[in-house]
């Protein structure tokens, strides 16, 4: 009878495991993802060939300046983690006059593949499939050659893993790859055996069999059981990034998150020392390592839960529509009381529904007596409320300043201005006093009087702007009235609204702009621009700025920079890549909305 209890759960068990052996299989990175996890982005799916090579054209452009910013963060970390610095340049040498192709042949890793980079046990994970495990592992062995770094074997929790250990530094690097799979982590150097099964992924992952065999010793028969048949489903990371791509409406393939409640919960918990090594490794003074050694005192799990319910969550999602053309969604989360002032009010501004054309044009919306009254009731609770968590007491100062800067905006000379749009075409500078300029600037306004008053004190040849009629249409002004700018000049005023215009057909383009769209209720930005046109405004200013560079290179006394001229040539290359970037950010009920689409040549 005691053989026969124990035979039939495990029939019925292995009844349940049949029945389910047709069902599609889960992402297999995502598998080792915790649900929980306070941080996570991934690549759902492989990406197409075509989005691919698309991808990497920008990808092998960003490439060296890159490289750059990689070696001068190790130059940074030279004092106190020179270990760590090592690694870094050993990295960059090891990618140096490399493809993005070639990178991730070297590394055995799948191009375009899924992967997963999260947070876990409070250490930064990434998990990637792997064409070649054993060229992960050569570069693993040429990192350690090249940095002087010991690369040693370990196991916990069952799972095997390598690890590189970096000096002094209280971190270390661990890797490991099964299955065709690898991952990398940066974890303490005294992390705990049970929390580096963790970040390993030791119990996750697997077919079928392995997870319900790892639930049945752990939880026992029963719970297998019901996990089998779908009666306790567990929460997944796959169910969780579904919810955001519907939410961002769009067939989303890369998508992320941050928790704010679980981070800070992680934070203040067990993971503390794992942020307290990565202060150490960073150069943090005794100031900072003692803000977060506080973090685990109920004061400060108080204050930042309350933080975290004023931003309870950021979200994207991203999706590729054709080949060369990419949307992205990033949502931040508000509390009610944030997004209420917002959500509703419409700005009378043209060009805020959609970009002015141009080269490259923005419309901001200016709600300044919203945000003021917003600004003034989060003051006010922190006031009734200060902060008491040692990270977190600045902020009681920081509120302060930020509502009486908010007044003087309100009730300053611009106080009247509710919104600005500008579309720039061409712009081309010889000197401070020739500026040659094709471009319109729109001012939505609450008194047009007040407007063109300013506008008469910048400029004093301006006297007769009382006479420009408010029918939104362009009227020349007279020639000479700015003198160190070429071209004729046009002004509007509508209602709501005053305009001005530079450049040629000047007035048929600001008749258009006074006319474009003015936002719906919540909209606060939008943009656009033309990448290879921005990019040539970029290297205009390439010379001014080597002058800039060369002086700051000989105050620095030899150290290594990276200049802005340098910078500004890399950035140049990369929009020569883009036929056009479009944006627009509005506040909705449950947030603050970002979407972008952009679009490569």
């Amino acid at each position: 009878m005691r053989l026969l209890t124990r035979a039939l759960p495990l029939a019925a068990l292995c009844f349940a495991l049949a029945a389910c052996s047709g069902r599609a299989a889960g992402d297999p990175v995502l598998a080792f993802v915790p649900a929980d996890a306070p941080a996570a982005y991934a690549r759902t799916a492989r990406t197409p060939p075509a989005v691919l090579d698309a991808r990497l054209s920008v990808a092998d452009a960003a490439l060296p300046a890159e490289l750059e910013r990689l070696r001068t963060l190790a130059g940074s970390l030279d004092p106190h983690a020179p270990a760590l610095a090592r690694a870094l340049r050993a990295a960059a040498d090891e990618m140096q006059g490399k493809t993005t192709r070639q990178l991730a042949a070297d590394a055995g890793v799948k191009l375009g593949g899924r992967f997963a980079a999260y947070l876990t046990a409070g250490a930064p994970v990434v998990r990637f499939e792997l064409d070649d495990p054993a060229a992960f592992e050569r570069a693993l062995a040429r990192l350690s050659s090249a940095a002087h770094l010991p690369l040693s074997n370990g196991l916990a929790e069952g799972v095997a893993y390598r690890t590189l250990a970096l000096g002094q530094t209280p971190l270390r690097l661990i890797a490991a790859h099964d299955d065709g799979q690898g991952m990398l982590a940066l974890v303490p150097q005294d992390l705990d055996e049970r929390a580096l099964g963790t970040v390993l992924g030791a119990g996750r992952g697997g077919g079928l069999f392995a997870r319900l065999r790892s639930v049945a010793a752990r939880d026992g028969f029963v719970a297998a059981l019901r996990r089998a048949v779908g009666m306790d489903a567990p929460k997944t990371i796959e169910a969780r990034l579904d919810v955001i791509a519907k939410a961002a409406k769009m067939p989303a393939t890369e998508v992320g998150f941050v928790d704010t409640g679980e981070l800070f919960r992680a934070l203040s918990a067990g993971a503390r020392s794992t942020t307290r090594a990565y202060a150490q490794a960073l150069g943090a003074n005794d100031e900072v390592l003692g803000w977060i050694a506080s973090l685990d005192e109920p004061p400060c799990r108080s204050d930042l839960a309350r933080v975290a319910a004023r931003v309870p969550e950021v979200t994207y999602a991203g999706a590729d529509r054709e080949p060369k053309v990419a949307e992205a969604n990033v949502t931040v989360a508000l509390a009610p009381d944030l997004t209420a002032a917002l959500a509703g009010l419409a700005t009378p501004l043209p060009g805020l529904a959609a970009p002015l054309a141009g080269g490259a044009s923005t419309a901001w919306a200016l709600p300044l007596p919203q945000l003021a009254s917003m600004v003034a009731a989060q003051v006010e609770g922190i006031a009734l409320a200060p902060f008491t968590c040692p990270a977190l007491e600045p902020l009681n100062v920081y509120a302060t300043l930020v509502d009486t800067d908010t007044l003087s905006f309100t009730d300053g000379a611009f106080g009247f201005v509710r919104g600005v749009s500008v579309a720039l075409d061409a712009l081309a500078v010889k000197s401070p006093g020739d500026v040659s300029i094709d471009a319109r600037l729109i001012v939505a306004v609450s008194d047009v009087d007040r407007a063109l008053a300013v506008v008469r004190h910048v400029l004093p040849g301006a006297r007769d702007l009382d006479d420009v009629p408010r029918d939104g249409r362009a009227h020349r002004l007279p020639d000479g009235l700015a003198p160190q700018v070429r071209g004729p000049a046009f002004i509007a005023a509508s209602a709501q609204a005053v305009g001005v215009s530079v450049g040629a057909d000047g007035d048929a383009k600001l008749d258009a702009a006074m006319a474009a769209p003015a936002g719906g209720p919540g909209a606060l930005a939008t943009w656009q621009f033309d990448g290879r046109t921005v990019a040539g405004w970029m290297r205009a200013a390439v010379g001014p700025l080597k002058a800039v560079d060369a002086a700051l290179e000989q105050r620095a006394s030899g150290a290594s920079t990276v200049g802005a001229s340098a910078t500004v040539e890399a950035l140049a290359k990369q929009y020569d890549r883009l036929e056009r970037a479009s944006g627009d950010l509005r506040m909705t009920p449950r947030g603050l909305v970002m979407t972008t689409t952009v679009t490569l040549r």
